[in-house]
């Protein structure tokens, strides 16, 4: 039973992981064209104003929203030479530990994130060229370093489980 709940549960963060690594490639394609227009406009004598500074929110926003994805498709790096040569028990406990060590850095980001989220929202924070306000995107970094974390409390109770069993 303990099992098909953690895999419900693991299914549910897929599809949540998926539409935000959609977001972010729907975000990487916006990036792409406004580099295109910039640049075709720079032939003219002008380009589009304040671009560097919406690259770089917009870059915040697809990196968070990555993370979980990445891991769910396991497409982190990793070294296989160490890990192929001691047993599967082991193997579960270094990548637990790892998970755990993850979840550490990434709830802290998500606990100080809120704060500064909040905080951008109560002073109103805005951008410097265009005056866009901040607190949008320091939520979003919320919420994708939030949905990586329950990726890794996930990737956590699976291989802990994993360790029990072998």
């Amino acid at each position: 039973m303990e099992r098909s709940f953690l895999q419900r549960v693991q299914n549910i963060n897929e599809r949540i992981s998926t539409i935000a690594a959609i977001v972010a490639a729907v975000m990487i394609l916006v990036i792409m064209l406004l580099t295109v227009v910039d640049v075709s406009l720079r032939k003219f004598g002008s380009g589009i104003e304040g671009y560097i500074e919406l690259n770089g929110l917009m870059m915040v926003v697809i990196a968070f929203f990555s993370f979980g994805y990445c891991w769910y498709r396991d497409g982190h790096i990793r070294i296989d030479l160490f890990l192929d040569r001691i047993s599967y028990r082991a193997q579960f406990a270094i990548r637990a530990f790892g998970a755990l060590s993850g979840l550490v850095f990434f709830g802290a980001i998500v606990w100080k994130g809120i704060g500064f989220a909040f905080d951008a929202y109560r002073k109103w924070e805005v951008s410097s060229d265009l005056l866009i306000p901040l607190f949008p995107v320091k939520f979003l970094l919320v919420i994708g370093a939030s949905i990586f974390c329950f990726q890794l409390l996930i990737a956590f109770a699976i291989f802990v489980s994993h360790v029990r069993k072998e």
